[in-house]
């Protein structure tokens, strides 16, 4: 009797175990967390005057966080505006020409009728007309002169406008902004050095969110696609935590297994590529390992 009931007990407890052990998630996939960095670099060639950064910083989109040396790009600003100033001194002369030219054509055209009448009359000669409306000839010349040298000028003055934008562009691109609310991952120079048009300054990443990417094999594939959701589970301070990701890339193609990927599953010749965006609350970290599971 006792012998019956030990052998049940023992197979109560082996269905319980394998009940556990059907019920325990196995990993589907795992990989690394990684972020999308983005290299910022010098626009101008300067002397860096301010590097307000370090590594770990937190900085707000379009906060200036480094000023390159613009003083040559001044000088040559205000070179540009004094060369206009002596343009449109020139364009404010035309103009009174024309003022006085359009006045004289006034007086002329009435001493044209006036002598035209008297013409008429046989009070002037034809000689004395002639005189007067070759003078106008001569004054509307005038004028279309004064209107070309105008268009001239006023393309002298687009062609100063456009130089003075883009120095001005060149200044604005002095100051150094983040491109969006990120964090400094990189410092690669300091203030006092030589910045080159170019050349790096920080290396910054959106860390309110990491990329796990893991690896599949082909017979997985149809487990996946674009937008599932997905649970995801890593290394907490406390032991293996929880959290979700959307899948965001799947390879089209597959590729050799990366000698740091290490699944629990034998490793395969050829696996596929999957990318999931995971929201962090600050408890991932970039090269964290990660896993994936499917319910």
């Amino acid at each position: 009797m006792n012998s019956v009931k030990i052998v049940t007990l023992g197979t109560i407890i082996c269905l319980m175990l394998a009940s556990c052990k059907e019920t325990e998630p196995e990993a589907f996939a795992s990989g690394n967390f990684e972020t999308q960095d983005v290299s910022i670099s010098a626009e101008t060639t300067g002397k860096i005057l301010q590097l307000n950064i370090s590594e770990g910083d937190r900085l707000e989109e379009g906060q200036i966080f480094a000023i390159i040396d613009t003083t040559q790009l001044y000088l040559k600003r205000v070179q540009l505006m004094a060369c206009r100033k002596g343009i449109a001194s020139r364009l404010n002369q035309l103009s009174t020409q024309k003022d006085v030219t359009e006045v004289n054509m006034d007086v002329l055209e009435k001493e044209i009728i006036r002598f035209g009448s008297l013409f008429i009359e046989k009070a002037a000669t034809k000689k004395q007309l002639d005189d007067l409306e070759g003078q106008m000839n001569i004054l509307k010349a005038q004028l279309k002169t004064i209107d070309a040298q105008k268009a001239s000028i006023y393309a002298e003055l687009e062609s100063i406008d456009a130089q003075i934008m883009q120095i001005q562009d060149q200044i604005d691109r002095s100051y150094v902004r983040a491109p969006f609310n990120c964090t400094v991952l990189e410092k690669y120079m300091l203030e006092g050095e030589l910045a080159v048009a170019g050349r790096k300054i920080a290396k910054v990443a959106d860390l309110s969110f990491l990329n796990l990417r893991v690896f599949i094999q082909g017979d997985q594939l149809s487990s996946i696609k674009l937008g599932d959701s997905l649970q995801v589970v890593y290394d907490g301070s406390q032991g293996p935590e929880k959290t979700k990701g959307i899948v965001i890339w799947v390879s089209s193609e597959a590729e050799f297994t990366p000698k740091i990927i290490q699944t629990r599953e034998d490793r395969v010749s050829l696996v596929y590529a999957v990318k999931l965006k995971v929201e962090n609350d600050g408890s991932l970290k970039i090269g964290m390992p990660g896993e994936i599971n499917i319910d």
